[in-house]
């Protein structure tokens, strides 16, 4: 096999802004060739078409987005850990104008629908990973609560919720909330759940 001639980071970063902004089902093989600068055949013969890139590409953003989220989630208390996770969250949510909303979201909204030209099954457990593994994150933040007697509760149904409310601004971005009133309902919810 010839190594790649291109640098496969920028590669990537471009595919990955292309189904960002435009959706799965939006973004062709075209597209992606022209936000490259390479040859449909070499992304074929780099990625195996349009999903393997998506995976490729969508695996190196769950890696710098988790990358964020750890280092936000470093607070001394769980409340600053918390926060931090939902700042994060709701940052990479509302990034760009007009904003792009959640691209994990949009990624779930658009696999294994049976249609074509959405992702398979391999798309959608790609991108329900990394829930988990958010899920997984916050529920230790909870666990290490417990044990330093800032939270009493179960940490795996905490977790749960706080991350299927972040899940859930997603919505209320899309239909216009500012990061402001995100951020109020977020911190409200650690109010909640840290009673």
């Amino acid at each position: 096999m010839r190594p790649r001639l291109f640098d496969s980071d920028k590669v990537l970063d471009q595919a990955f802004e292309q189904f960002w902004s435009n959706g799965i089902r939006s973004t062709s093989i075209a597209d992606l060739a022209r936000a490259t600068g390479l040859q449909r055949g070499s992304l074929y013969n780099a990625y195996g078409g349009k999903e393997g890139l998506f995976l490729a590409a969508y695996e190196r953003y769950a890696q710098g987005y988790l990358a964020e989220v750890d280092k936000a989630m470093t607070g001394n208390s769980l409340r600053a850990q918390l926060e931090g996770y939902c700042r994060v969250s709701i940052s990479n949510f509302c990034r760009g104008r007009p904003s792009r909303s959640c691209p994990t979201t949009k990624g779930l909204m658009e696999s294994d629908d049976g249609d074509s030209q959405g992702l398979g099954p391999e798309s959608r457990k790609v991108l329900s990973s990394l829930v988990t593994r958010i899920v997984s994150r916050v529920e230790r933040a909870f666990v290490q609560g417990v044990e330093r007697g800032d939270f009493v509760g179960d940490p795996s149904i905490a977790a749960t919720h706080l991350v299927a409310v972040v899940r859930g601004l997603v919505i209320l971005e899309r239909t216009g909330y500012t990061r402001t009133q995100l951020t109020a309902t977020a911190n409200h919810t650690i109010d909640l759940i840290l009673k």
